[in-house]
Parts: structure tokens; sequence; C-alpha cells
């Protein structure tokens, strides 16, 4: 539903004034993107139960190794978990709706823009940071990357929370490098059967499929 709504768009939400019409209006851009995103992070972020067993075990694996190496870090075993599940899956979904099997209509320049636009907050969401000078047009979105940031918290506790990972009240963290091994050669052989396709979709405004194949 959320592609489907960005798919539906017709209006533009851009917000970078070098990139604006005459006719367009900035403040009812960045209303419409924002509108958007909320639409979009929502439906990520309310997802945590419907992640796949393998997939929390493998993120609890990460948050258990991450948190050893870096007690102190308090955000190191968020964001070790969303660089993974944001950059390589939610983001390239964004940007490639069609490649992910999403949406069965190519986007338009409009909305492949929007796309993009989007996938860049999202991943600022899911690093919890904010924008910054060198981005001016997208600062007016950090009320809600900070407002995200418990929520974004919540998520990852419960994708790579071990809770429904014990069985008769043993831990299953002992077994999890067997199925971290076996996920990440799925995930391996997956990404190497579609690379000629990916590449074929790289383009300069899909830096997230450069980074993919960088993989």
């Amino acid at each position: 539903p959320a592609i489907e709504a960005i798919l539906n768009t017709k209006l533009s939400c851009e917000i970078e004034e070098p990139r604006l019409k005459k006719d367009e209006n900035i403040e009812e851009n960045s209303s419409r993107l924002l509108d958007l995103l909320t639409l979009v992070s929502s439906a990520i972020l309310s997802s945590a139960r419907e992640c796949p067993l393998p997939i929390r075990q493998f993120f609890h694996f990460v948050r258990t190794l991450v948190t050893k190496k870096w007690p102190n870090a308090e955000t190191a075993k968020y964001t070790s978990v969303n660089g993974f599940l944001f950059l390589r899956f939610f983001a390239p979904a964004l940007t490639d709706p069609v490649g992910f099997g999403l949406s069965k209509e190519f986007p338009t320049d409009r909305q492949e823009r929007t796309l993009s636009l989007l996938a860049k907050v999202l991943q600022k969401i899911a690093n919890l940071q904010e924008f910054f000078e060198d981005k001016p047009h997208l600062q007016n979105l950090n009320p809600y990357l900070r407002s995200q940031r418990p929520v974004v918290q919540k998520f990852v506790d419960e994708i790579s929370d071990d809770t429904d990972l014990l069985i008769s009240g043993n831990s299953r963290t002992e077994n999890l490098e067997i199925f971290v091994e076996e996920d990440c050669a799925c995930i391996v052989r997956y990404l190497g059967s579609i690379k000629r396709t990916l590449r074929k979709r790289q383009t300069d405004s899909k830096p997230v499929i450069s980074k993919i194949l960088e993989v």
C-alpha cells in the first residue's frame, strides 16, 4: 500500500530549490514528502513481528557481537542492524520497486525522484541521524527524524530480541553462527543471481544500487 500510494502520487515532492519548476511550491512539496515519508516509515517500523525467524536470529547475532565489542556505544547495536536491513533491503526496494516485485509499472522520472528522496531520508532515520548544512533542503525534516528515534530503537529491539529464539528455556545463541553462515550464503547467491539486472538498472540517480554491487 505504501509503494502504491507513492506511485499514485502525480504531484511533485521536490524540495531542492534548483530542481523546482516555476509552478511548484516548496512548502507544499515538503508537506507532501513528509506525508509519504510517514506512510513508508510507519509501514516498515510496525512490521517487526512479520520479520522471518532466521533473519531475526541473524540480527540477534549481529547485535550480540556488536554489543560485546563496543559495550559503551549505545547506538551501535541499533545502527549495525539497520545498516544491513535498510541499506540492503528497504532502500533498494524503494528506489527499484519493479526489480523487487513491488510494482509492475516503472515509476516516472518525478516518481523516481520522490522514491530517491524517501530512501535518502529513510537511511537517516535508520542511522539515528539528522541532516546538516550540506543538505539544507532536507533540514526541515529533522524534527520528524528526531521523533522517530525511539520508534526505530523499539523496532530493532523487536527484530533482534531473543525472546522468541528460546527453546525449552535455553537460548539458541550458541547455534546462531550456523544460521548466519547459511543465511549469508543464501543472500550472496541471491545478489549474485540479480547482479546483471542491477547493473542494467544502475544509474547516477540510484547510488544505493551501486553500493549493493560493491558488496
